[in-house]
């Protein structure tokens, strides 16, 4: 088995968006490969960890603009499951935390905006080895008095204190004695105090306060960052989070010039509230936020393979990715060389650059591109015979080969050290999940099957994670090959199969055993599809 991969997102939650009404974990492995019938809801999962990609760019409690992150869909709306009374979505994602040393799950809440094409975000639920930790809470959603069951059942009770002056802009709930059991005991003696005087002012051990006070709150929550401004207020502790709300009252009532306030922050110092939050929430915050930025920093990338690639000159502006300006001379030059230019490096070096992957489809050229103006260019592909061929007169399958390790290569790139011109080790890069739809497209079966050698090939040299929306037997059966020989582990592949039930799209997980085959079975249609038209075939009945 392999060992827990720290900081990195593991796996991602979708419940009642689109085609998916029931709460679903889809784990994120090396090679993720997703299959079914045509309207099976493959295309769900990735749409929903657009919103996360396109909508966190801000802050972590955006308010995001439908039209511009799903344009097909139009509304709020159409992005709820159509089986499903709810108006809410829920989507998250899981890590493995060093802090805690346990899995994190983080879970967000989206409700319609002031618009109807706009969502925002409700609530945020954090579960530490499955058991609730922390809830943050729009009050504008559940009001000012809380007294609800959350979606863990844990029975929240807040009564925020509604004044003009305190608009109590976000709600947190903590549970304390996950809280003091999520570390080491001696930590927990270290805050010992803390712990008590929190228990007594909230005995159910459900430890409610406010945060954010600034009075630009509504326009500055879309831009609020969770280890920044929110860790800033809880160490602040502007609203005296350590009484419950009749301890509250003395102080933001103050009629005694600042006395009660004054006393308070003398407790709050006294029993170590700041150093508290500090040795609980600091390296958790922005271990938290380092997940998120996964998404903001556009780290799961849509590969859009449009045709544009194949035209005899190309406007590299309608294309998601950079076109590289190569040529013979910076070829020979750089073939070799440990230094120099690293895109040059990563398109061309024979040890894992583009050569070893033209010779993975058995092509045993190369390709050249030259600018012939400004954003226009040409890619040529250099064949065995030296003959240079515009990719227009090419086949389409050679072109979408062509298009695809371009994409891929840039993308590879901007995962390495620009600065210094060095590769850096695949323990060292970041976190990248590229997403490809029918990457088959065009391909014969043999090159549908190699396919299968290629995404191995770079999920080995490259920290980057794969999600493959796919039709092709020939792809699956060679992964399964390529299991059996031991070129890539079993619990490294997840295979779904997605089907439409009655009222919902179910998916399963395929299990590739270690000799290759398969624990559980496709559905019909898939793998059966050959023989029943190899025995239609020698049918009598169906012959003249």
């Amino acid at each position: 088995m392999n060992q827990p991969q720290n900081n990195r997102i593991t796996a991602f939650y979708v419940e009642n968006f689109k085609a998916i009404r029931k709460g679903t974990w889809f784990e994120l492995n090396n090679l993720n490969i997703l299959t079914g019938a045509n309207s099976s809801g493959k295309s769900t999962l990735f749409n929903a960890m657009k919103i996360f990609t396109e909508g966190f760019v801000d802050g972590d409690f955006p308010v995001m603009d439908i039209s511009m992150i799903i344009p097909e869909a139009g509304f709020f709306e159409n992005l709820l499951n159509f089986n499903s009374t709810d108006k809410h979505i829920w989507l998250g994602f899981r890590y493995f935390s060093t802090v805690f040393n346990g899995k994190i799950e983080v879970k967000y809440k989206f409700v319609q905006g002031e618009k109807n094409t706009s969502m925002t975000v409700a609530e945020v639920v954090v579960k530490l080895k499955n058991k609730h930790l922390l809830s943050l809470y729009r009050p504008s959603e559940y009001a000012f008095e809380i007294e609800y069951r959350n979606k863990d059942n844990d029975l929240i009770r807040f009564e925020g204190i509604n004044d003009e002056n305190n608009p109590g802009e976000i709600v947190y709930s903590i549970n304390l004695e996950n809280l003091a059991a999520s570390r080491s005991s001696e930590l927990y003696q270290k805050h010992e105090d803390v712990f008590s005087v929190l228990k007594r002012n909230f005995p159910d051990s459900t430890w409610t306060g406010e945060l954010l006070e600034e009075e630009t709150y509504y326009d500055r929550l879309p831009f609020t960052r969770i280890s920044d401004e929110i860790y800033f207020d809880l160490t602040g502790d502007s609203f005296c989070n350590l009484y419950n709300k009749d301890g509250k009252y003395p102080i933001f009532y103050d009629d005694d010039q600042g006395e009660s306030h004054y006393e308070y922050k003398k407790k709050s110092s006294d029993i170590g509230y700041q150093d508290f939050i500090k040795d609980y929430f600091h390296e958790f915050f922005a271990e938290l936020s380092a997940q998120i930025r996964f998404f903001y920093q556009k780290r799961l990338y849509h590969l859009d393979l449009v045709s544009d690639i194949q035209k005899r000159i190309i406007d590299v502006s309608n294309l998601n990715f950079k076109i590289v300006n190569l040529s013979r001379e910076n070829k020979s030059e750089v073939e070799g060389s440990t230094y120099g230019s690293l895109l040059f490096m990563i398109i061309i070096r024979r040890d894992y650059g583009m050569f070893n992957w033209l010779k993975t489809f058995d092509l045993p050229g190369f390709f050249i591109t030259r600018e012939i103006d400004n954003g226009y260019h040409q890619v040529m592909y250099v064949d065995e015979k030296e003959r240079e061929i515009n990719i227009a007169d090419l086949g389409k399958g050679h072109a979408k080969l062509i298009q695809l390790m371009l994409a891929i290569g840039y993308k590879l790139f901007m995962l390495s050290d620009e600065d210094s011109g060095k590769r850096k080790s695949r323990n060292e890069q970041r976190q990248t999940i590229i997403h490809i739809e029918e990457p088959e497209a065009y391909l014969h079966p043999k090159w549908q099957s190699l396919l299968a050698d290629f995404f191995v090939k770079l999920t080995k040299h490259h920290n980057v994670q794969f999600l493959i929306e796919t039709h092709s037997v020939y792809f699956i059966q060679k992964l399964q090959l390529l299991v059996a020989k031991k070129e890539i582990e079993p619990e490294d592949v997840s295979l779904l199969y997605f089907e439409q039930a009655k009222k919902d799209v179910v998916f399963r997980k395929i299990n590739i055993r270690k000799d290759g085959f398969l624990k559980q079975s496709f559905g019909d249609g898939f793998y059966d599809e050959s023989a029943h038209l190899a025995l239609a075939l020698i049918d009598p009945n169906n012959q003249n």
